[in-house]
């Protein structure tokens, strides 16, 4: 029988340097340099993936993606001293809320 999950994911950075800072520092995940314009990620569980690097980042040209933590707050914080932000509310699902990363991608 054929497995039909999704299996890996690409997302986009204009900047792959911060976007690695970012998701390893906040997360700690695993990152690794592929090609010159795509970084590979591997996080402690989970599907991995990686980003493509795109000049500039437009609506309908990205994913929201969403990573459970334990604690929101903490992470949070963490991700503004990262130069991540926050935007919006948190309406839809409590402890959510979109937060756009360094590079201006939204995490």
């Amino acid at each position: 029988m054929a497995k039909h999950g999704i299996a890996t994911i690409t997302l986009r950075s204009s900047n792959l340097e911060r976007t690695e800072r970012f998701y390893h520092e906040l997360f700690g995940w695993d990152m690794y340099r592929m090609t010159k314009d795509y970084l590979g990620f591997d996080p402690p569980s989970g599907m991995g993936g990686g980003f493509l690097k795109g000049n500039g980042i437009t609506a309908g040209d990205s994913f929201t993606s969403y990573v459970e933590v334990s604690e929101f707050e903490p992470y949070l914080e963490k991700a503004r001293s990262l130069g991540g932000q926050c935007r919006g509310s948190r309406r839809a699902c409590p402890g959510i809320c979109l937060v756009h990363g360094a590079s201006g991608s939204r995490q």
